[in-house]
């Protein structure tokens, strides 16, 4: 009801919504006293999930409700863009409004039109409940003195319906309808009238959500149920206790310290910017209307909403005012990324500190420090067989100060289905940049099919202290398919990219439906065209791009469709590339800081042991072997002298060791009960060591303080690396 204007504030320098009822409505008592009933309704109400009343009023024969502005996304709109989004969103949505709806509840006041229209999504992703122009009536008075039921009619409840009376419950019936749409992509009731609809929903129950779709799991299949009983006494007994429902699903799910916001993440790297246009205000229609100098004097409560100079306004609908989003890049008060408190720090027998994040149905998969800071960023992948599977965030840890950041929240394919929807997902850890002048970035990948012939891949920098990404892309690829290509929703198209040293420029895998691989450069920030490096049926391996020191080439690994491997180094300029060897890779590899030579473990066929070998840069030849070790990107010390690994001991357990290159000794640096796993990684500066603890219940990860004299670390083994026979 009524139209919204973008407004400013001009007392408190602050934009604000500013609804206003023009023409006949204003003249209109019955229209005049709903339209006042919002402001009434919500401006008692103090929540963050809901949109804050400032004042209302009567300016110059308008009625206003000036109120807080969100820029953001309504869910409809949300939803008519994505289709439909993953279970694990749809509870972190309704988590909110029900904890929204809560605090209306406990002040006596019934929404009773609960609907995505209503739900707004903020630039962070989080949820606003807004529009009490119904509440706390379930019926206005026509003019012929008729009762009329108010509500949307496809989110109503039974007893809305019929026109009885309405508790707290409707409310969540509501809720129950909004969740359902969101995971299935369409409304529990469907019917070609107003009147068979009502009939409908008055009768027959809903489709269970696990029986339309298979992946929703059954207690999440059986909320909606409940929410959605036809008698209000069989819903749930209050908002609180769908909370309570909510959060032992996500508990289930991983952990909420694990998954705070997934489908904030989604929506910050699916940001769509609609700049706001101005529009200035008409002129008057009295030409000799006195000046504000010699006009009356208003209150100055009045006086700053009026609708003139005083601001700018965009005469828009209500249902797009929250839609609208400014075309900015990193906003200037970015919030900081939110420090899990669950993450415990113990120091170890060996001296070594053990981080622990229990989160049960995740792991730590990848590592690597943040450019130049005592930051190090761990990729956490869901478990198979858990309700997580497929999700991906990153963390970031400080192992000085004992602090583990959240900086991008689980999500991936599952936030949506569809080819034609978009995917989002934390997809690199950071940047190559090992420089104390460029500030370190988390590449946040995203996939947008945009027709059927192409489609448009998109990269987001986020500092790894920061809650979002800038909204503007580092860089935009759009890629042609091949004819007779289509895109299928069990073969989406992905891209993955890692920055280059310098920081100007970001190298992206595209995996494309079809199978098919590119390997593409694209400056950052900038209008240049992509340069592809390699163009190859043959699959790329994501997680093994890497720039050498210089920027100049790039080294990666790709397999062929029987699952071996071929090392590759190639020019980023899309020069022809060397092949450096062939076989079976183990782990991540490690170049060099001077550039000419990489860490790999790897075996020439499938009988062999794998082992670790140092190979040169310029054509592949074996310049020292190292047993059986594994490698991160980050393993190298800064000067190149030694290289730290996790070594295979004779209990066929993997411990962190650092070996001297040339005298091919191997020192033990931790002494973990279930060893480490194969990555691992060295700070910028040599200061720490990290690598991922093995057989933790949730994501762990061991440091080590390099800086520590000798005499202040045991060494509980000793590891002497194997003969170099290969050594050029």
């Amino acid at each position: 009801m009524g139209t919204v204007y973008l407004a400013r504030d001009v007392a408190l320098g602050r934009p604000v919504a500013l609804k206003v009822l023009l023409g006949s409505l204003a003249r209109n008592p019955v229209m005049v006293r709903g339209f006042y009933r919002e402001a009434q309704a919500a401006a008692p109400l103090r929540h963050p999930g809901i949109v804050r009343v400032y004042t209302a009023g009567i300016e110059g024969g308008t009625p206003f409700i000036a109120m807080e502005y969100v820029p953001g996304e309504p869910l409809d709109r949300f939803l008519r863009r994505k289709g439909q989004v993953s279970w694990q969103a749809a509870l972190y949505v309704g988590l909110q409004v029900a904890e929204a709806l809560q605090c209306a509840h406990d002040a006596g006041i019934i929404h009773r039109d609960i609907k995505p229209a209503n739900i707004l999504l903020d630039r962070q992703g989080r949820v606003r409940l807004t529009d009490f122009g119904i509440a706390r009536v379930c019926t206005v008075e026509q003019e012929g003195g008729e009762p009329k039921i108010i509500g949307t009619p496809q989110y109503m409840s039974p007893e809305q319906c019929a026109g009885d009376g309405v508790t707290h419950s409707t409310d969540l019936y509501s809720l129950g309808v909004t969740m359902y749409q969101m995971i299935s992509g369409g409304m529990p009731f469907k019917a070609d009238s107003p009147q068979a609809l009502i009939r409908l929903i008055a009768s027959e129950p809903a489709p269970r959500l696990n029986r339309i779709l298979s992946d929703v799991p059954d207690d999440v299949a059986r909320l909606v149920a409940h929410l959605l009983e036809k008698e209000p006494e069989q819903r749930p007994a209050s908002a609180r206790e769908v909370c309570e429902t909510i959060e032992r699903l996500r508990l289930e799910d991983g952990g909420r310290s694990a998954i705070p916001q997934a489908l904030a993440a989604y929506v910050r790297e699916q940001a769509q910017d609609s700049p706001l246009r101005a529009l200035t205000p008409p002129p008057s229609r009295d030409r000799a209307k006195p000046t504000q100098t010699d006009a009356p004097k208003r209150s100055g409560a009045r006086r700053r909403w009026l609708l003139g100079a005083t601001f700018a306004a965009l005469a828009i609908s209500c249902a797009t005012l929250a839609s609208a989003w400014f075309a900015l890049g990193r906003p200037a008060n970015t919030m900081p990324a939110p420090v899990l408190q669950a993450c415990t720090f113990a120091e170890q027998p060996d001296g070594s500190v053990l981080a622990t994040l229990p989160a049960t149905a995740y792991r730590a998969a990848r590592i690597g420090w943040a450019g130049s800071e005592h930051v190090l960023l761990v990729e956490a992948i869901g478990q198979p067989s858990t309700l997580a599977h497929g999700a991906t965030g990153i963390l970031a840890i400080r192992p000085g100060e004992k602090e583990c950041i959240n900086v991008a929240s689980p999500a991936g394919a599952t936030l949506a289905a569809g080819a034609a929807m978009a995917e989002a997902a934390p997809l690199a850890l950071a940047s190559s940049v090992r420089s104390a002048n460029t500030a370190p970035a988390v590449v946040l990948a995203q996939r947008t099919a945009a027709d059927a012939s192409t489609y448009t891949g998109l990269l987001f920098l986020q500092r790894w202290n920061e809650a979002a990404p800038a909204l503007n892309p580092a860089a935009a690829l759009e890629m042609a398919l091949d004819s007779g290509t289509e895109l299928a929703t069990d073969a989406p198209l992905r891209i993955q990219g890692v920055l280059r040293p310098d920081g100007g420029a970001v190298c992206t895998v595209v995996e494309r439906g079809d199978g098919a691989n590119q390997l593409v450069e694209q400056r950052v920030y900038g209008t240049s065209q992509s340069t592809i490096i390699v163009s190859s049926g043959a699959r790329i391996v994501p997680d093994s791009v890497q720039y050498t020191p210089s920027g100049d080439h790039v080294v990666y690994i790709r397999k062929d469709q029987w699952g071996k491997q071929e090392l590759w180094i190639t020019p980023a300029n899309g020069a022809k590339g060397t092949l450096l060897a062939v076989g079976y890779f183990v782990g991540e590899t490690a170049i060099h800081p001077s550039g000419d030579r990489i860490a790999v473990t790897w075996s020439a066929s499938l009988g062999q042991t794998p082992e670790l070998s140092i190979l040169s840069l310029a054509g592949g030849s074996t310049l020292q072997e190292l047993g059986d070790a594994t490698v991160g990107h980050d393993a190298w010390l800064p000067d190149g002298s030694g290289i730290v690994v996790a070594w295979r001991g004779p209990n066929g357990l993997r411990q962190l060791c650092v070996v001297d290159v040339a005298s091919r000794q191997t020192r033990a640096l931790t002494a973990l009960a279930l060893g480490v796993g194969n990555a691992t990684a060295v700070s910028a500066d040599g200061a720490w060591a990290a690598g991922i603890a093995e057989g933790r219940d949730g994501v762990g990860v061991v440091f080590v303080d390099l800086a520590r004299t000798p005499r202040d670390r045991v060494a509980l083994q000793s590891a002497p690396a194997t003969n170099d026979e290969g050594a050029a």
